[in-house]
């Protein structure tokens, strides 16, 4: 009997292990969830300007360096970079800048900045790319080891850094927003803005200040600055994200309300003469936020943005990231493949689709410039300017439980009947085998 006491307590068990399986599924993103991280306010309900090292005026940008645990927050009002430490899992250390780069006032020399608006890491040259907006430059930055205030070491859209022009061309810029940069092919993506259209620079030889662009996108060559709504055309472009595994490069066209999807790869059908994959003036393989090239309204929808910003490519989970900064809500698509038009699968900021409240709390937002995700710690970045403040939300995805098939589940019962009858007899195992089908 104590044999048989013990064999039927570890099926009991085993089954409702198994049965517990049933009901866990994976765990997910949720509409509305509420972030984990908060950088330039003492709490998720406070919302004040300033000018200290954990504070703020108008935070519209962040990037990460993932190797050597930073992360960098473009302070536009503050015409400065903040530089926070993390630790080795990409974690904040505190909400308290350890360096700055720019002097906190507005200027045109080697060591200042003018409104940046985003920044990009380079990890080959240990360089920070800092789109300087209102001096139509893109200053770089040596930043193996940092000193408050240090001079940029080049500049481009500029030929030298005495002068803030509206240029174009091959070389000149207007309104630089964000940045995006290649490590394998050394190709830096600047939206031009002022100019619509996006500038794509070789640095594999080095930088010289000032040098020509190679290649353009949204205009068939440099001498071009003209808006359009068409697959090649763009309308004050904000917003660069890269998907280098897959050869694709998102850009978000603002006053389109829409993300052009351009094929980078060097088979790219759409260019005959590439240029690391590039043609000018190429047209767009996919489109979000509008169900076709010719369309450029405004929705409150789950497909639908209003004045998008920003993007950033999860690689490791194959989704993208829109700041839809009017909605106040940051949009999440699955790109593993793409139908123009698609709707998003989760929405941050708002609790569904169809919402675009503002608000000052944990799930809210107000008018977001800026999203960057962390591959390392798995997280998104917003940064939330209108409540002068960088969120962090956690977007990991953790495994299913394995849940066995019904096949699983008769074999397990033939073992338990064939176990019980090596210990009872036809009636008691008759009694036993009404009490699993019960159980099943």
């Amino acid at each position: 009997m104590k044999n048989l006491s013990r064999l039927l307590t570890a099926y009991l068990l085993l089954f409702v292990f198994l049965f517990l399986n049933l009901s866990t599924g994976v765990f997910a993103l949720a509409n509305g969830d509420d972030a984990v991280e908060l950088i330039g306010q003492p709490d998720y309900f406070t919302k004040i300007v300033g000018s200290d090292a954990d504070s703020f005026a108008w935070p519209n940008g962040v990037s990460i360096d993932s190797v050597n645990h930073r992360m960098f927050v473009s302070d536009k009002l503050n015409h400065r970079v903040m530089v926070f430490n993390l630790d080795s899992s990409n974690q904040l250390v505190d909400a308290v800048a350890d360096n700055i780069l720019g002097t906190g006032a507005s200027g045109t020399s080697i060591n200042q900045l003018w409104d940046p608006n985003s920044t990009i890491y380079d990890s080959t040259n240990d360089w920070l790319f800092v789109s300087d907006l209102y001096n139509n430059r893109v200053m770089i930055f040596d930043v193996a080891s940092i000193v408050d205030g240090e001079d940029a070491i080049y500049v481009l859209g500029q030929a030298d850094f005495d002068n803030k022009l509206v240029g174009g061309g091959a070389s000149g810029l207007y309104y630089p927003d964000s940045v995006a940069y290649d490590p394998g092919n050394d190709i830096l993506y600047v939206a031009d803005t002022g100019n619509n259209r996006v500038m794509l620079y070789d640095l594999g030889d080095g930088i010289s200040n000032g040098e020509n662009a190679v290649n353009v996108l949204g205009q068939v060559d440099f001498d071009g600055d003209w808006w359009a709504i068409t697959p090649s055309g763009l309308k004050y472009p904000r917003g660069v994200g890269l998907d280098i595994a897959n050869d694709r490069l998102f850009v978000v066209d603002t006053e389109n309300n829409r993300v052009m999807v351009y094929d980078i790869s060097a088979n790219d059908p759409n260019c005959t003469t590439p240029n690391d994959g590039i043609c000018d003036g190429e047209d767009a393989i996919n489109v979000l936020g509008q169900a076709n090239f010719t369309s450029g309204g405004s929705a409150l929808t789950p497909s639908g943005f209003d004045y998008p910003l920003d993007v950033s490519y999860d690689s490791n989970n194959d989704r993208i990231y829109v700041a839809d900064s009017y909605n106040s809500r940051v949009m999440i698509f699955d790109v593993a493949s793409i139908s123009d038009g698609d709707d998003a699968i989760y929405v941050l900021g708002q609790t569904d689709f169809i919402s675009d409240d503002y608000a000052t709390t944990q799930s809210g937002m107000d008018y977001i410039e800026g999203v960057h995700y962390d591959p390392i710690g798995d997280r998104i970045y917003v940064a939330d300017s209108y409540n002068i403040r960088v969120t962090g939300f956690d977007v990991s995805v953790a495994p299913a439980a394995v849940v066995p098939e019904f096949s699983t589940y008769m074999i397990m019962v033939t073992l338990l009947i064939g176990g019980s009858a090596i210990f009872m007899n036809r009636k008691k195992l008759s009694g036993v085998v009404t009490t699993v089908i019960n159980l099943i």
